[in-house]
């Protein structure tokens, strides 16, 4: 099993957890958890410049990917390519963009990535073969956004927000937008 966490230092870290003995022989700093689990740092991922605020899971284009979001004004999606976890895409930096990133959400067809941010805005972004682009933004929320959360279809999304309001945003069945 593989545990991601992440911190103010802007490091994302990799944590083994495995029954597995030989785990003492080739790692260092070999934790024992419940007498039979060891648990161990696999990796360090470096890459952004300031908290790294959540990270999920994900599974785009049928591979194993961690998201990554930050107060650094960007997302990264990471995945394991010959050893080593380097970031595939990073979304959400360009020019004038100076809103720090605070969650992001696969729904549950990996198909689109949500993010939010301080400012109180939503941003889809659609995944296509090897490649993200963003496909819509909303704004609404007087202030940042605390949460959101697909539905199980992916059909619709709720975001709540320090301002007391909670949005539904819904897929139009006919130009497969959200409105």
């Amino acid at each position: 099993m593989l545990l991601a966490s992440s911190s103010k230092d802007g490091y994302i870290r990799l944590w083994r957890i495995t029954p597995d003995k030989d785990a003492l022989k080739f790692h260092k700093n070999v934790h024992t958890l419940l007498e039979n689990y060891h648990v161990f740092l696999e990796s360090v991922l470096i890459s952004h410049e300031c908290s790294v605020t959540s990270l999920e899971w994900t599974r785009f284009g049928g591979k194993l990917q961690l998201v990554s979001c930050s107060l650094d004004s960007t997302l990264c999606i990471w995945e394991h390519q010959e050893n080593a976890w380097t970031v595939e895409s990073r979304l959400g930096q360009f020019i004038g963009n100076k809103n720090a990133y605070f969650d992001a959400k696969a729904d549950s067809q990996f198909q689109h990535l949500i993010a939010l941010n301080y400012t109180g805005a939503v941003l889809i972004w659609k995944w296509s073969p090897e490649k993200f682009a963003l496909r819509e933004s909303f704004n609404g929320h007087a202030s940042e956004v605390n949460g959101i959360e697909w539905n199980h279809t992916g059909d619709f999304l709720v975001s709540v927000s320090k301002d007391q309001t909670t949005r539904v945003i819904a897929k139009n069945n006919k130009t497969q937008q959200f409105n």
